[in-house]
């Protein structure tokens, strides 16, 4: 075989091979249309080539038409066939996680390390990755470090780096990657002009940024009003949101968009057709309106139509849309301003998705409630829940994500864990059926 010397060790899959070098390095050859040769593609290789980021390996194994390396570190890596294939090697779990966010049939996890994990759907390239196949498992997105926070939106998903840049990748068909066209981005691609953020979320198609002097600013899809410009005009690139200072987090829903202030104040705009504005109308605002009669408040998060605020004593007030008990008050009723979710306190954290809701409570504990036809409260059944129900056998949680059917929680020691909707193998198990009960992501 031209080129392959120094090799330590052999393995032979159905109708693939795996050579380990005296070095730890890993080369491939044969067939490939399962991604067996862990090269990113399902083109076959007619010569060995090196499986590229995989180093220090100690001994191998082949499957019919998967992979596996052992390291000297003893974790584990495979790529191959699976219900969700692994075109390139993958660590057997997700551990050392610091935060984690939920897109639309994808996740996204930021690790202690300032990487940048992915997995689920990947067909508008929101993994990241440059490949357009789905991912059963986490990959690292390539090639971007030093991130401070991830922000996952429909089909795309955003960075801010520990430096104040903006980075952005996916889908961008109403220019919600800022980057001044509409053309998607497979890759990482800085936001030009946008420096000294300190936080970002993403809405449907619109994003908002928080820079370090406390102004908001907003890009992509407009029709609602969403970037609060005082327009409907979709905007390319970042613009500052009107009359608005003092701001120290944003969220955003389909089309409506939220800022908490430091002085504990929540300020709205967007549509409102469902009363997710809180200002007591259905009247669509073009620039932020105040949400009377709330204060003190130390978080919030948005769903599709409806809006979620933690206060500082703990309590969670909602708004909006209640169509599928997402508000978590016993009934089906739209709420046009807010109102505490009875019976909830101790509330240290939140998330919510297209139509259900998640809180942690200080003692660990995850509470759900809402549409539950996909698993993701995470009970054991497909029941919706119009009040708050504890998710079963999950404790030291510290943080929560809600995709639109999939939800996830990172516990204290830094692992994942995720139920619900695994069409595109967002739960980053490696299958792709729906989890009734929370499973630890690979």
């Amino acid at each position: 075989m031209p080129g392959l010397t120094g090799v330590a060790a052999l393995t032979a899959g159905s109708i693939h091979s795996l050579a380990l070098k005296a070095d730890g390095t890993v080369w491939a050859w044969g067939y490939n249309g399962y991604g067996q040769l862990g090269n990113g593609t399902k083109k076959q290789g007619s010569t060995p080539t090196q499986v590229p980021g995989l180093t220090n390996v100690a001994a191998l194994a082949a499957g019919s038409s998967h992979s596996l390396a052992l390291k000297a570190d003893d974790t584990v890596w495979a790529w191959g066939r699976r219900p969700g294939w692994f075109l390139a090697p993958i660590l057997s779990q997700l551990t050392d996680c610091q935060s984690m966010t939920a897109g639309y049939l994808y996740s996204l996890a930021l690790k202690a390390d300032a990487t940048v994990w992915a997995w689920g759907d990947n067909s508008n390239g929101q993994l990241g990755d440059g490949v357009l196949p789905e991912r059963g498992a986490p990959n690292q997105v390539p090639g971007l470090t030093g991130v401070a926070a991830v922000a996952a939106g429909y089909h795309y998903a955003l960075v801010v780096k520990a430096d104040g840049t903006v980075w952005a990748w996916g889908d961008n068909g109403s220019g919600q990657l800022g980057d001044g066209t509409n053309t998607q981005r497979p890759t990482p691609t800085q936001v030009p002009g946008l420096t000294g953020v300190a936080a970002l979320t993403a809405g449907s198609s619109h994003a908002l940024a928080v820079k370090a002097d406390g102004t908001v600013w907003a890009w992509g899809s407009n029709t609602s009003g969403q970037l609060g410009d005082g327009t409907n005009t979709q905007r390319l690139t970042p613009t500052q949101v009107l009359d608005l200072t003092g701001v120290a987090a944003v969220a955003a829903g389909a089309s409506h968009s939220l800022a908490l202030k430091a002085d504990g104040t929540v300020w709205a705009w967007g549509t409102n057709a469902d009363g997710q504005l809180g200002d007591g109308t259905n009247t669509q605002r073009l620039t932020p309106t105040q949400v009377p009669g709330l204060a003190g408040v130390a978080a919030l998060a948005a769903g599709r139509f409806f809006s979620l605020a933690l206060k500082a004593d703990g309590t969670l007030w909602v708004w909006g849309d209640n169509s599928y008990n997402q508000l978590g008050d016993g009934t089906l009723t739209d709420r046009l301003t807010p109102t505490q979710v009875p019976g909830l306190t101790d509330v240290v954290a939140l998330a919510a998705g297209n139509v259900h809701s998640l809180a942690v409570k200080v003692d660990g504990t995850v509470w759900a409630w809402g549409e539950n036809g996909y698993a993701q409260l995470g009970d054991g059944t497909y029941t919706s829940h119009r009040r708050p129900t504890q998710v079963p056998g999950l404790s030291s949680v510290v943080t929560l994500a809600a995709g639109y059917q999939h939800s996830l929680a990172m516990k204290a020691d830094g692992t994942v864990w995720a139920w619900g909707s695994n069409l595109e193998g967002q739960l980053g198990n490696g299958r792709s059926q729906s989890q009734l009960f929370p499973e630890q992501v690979w």
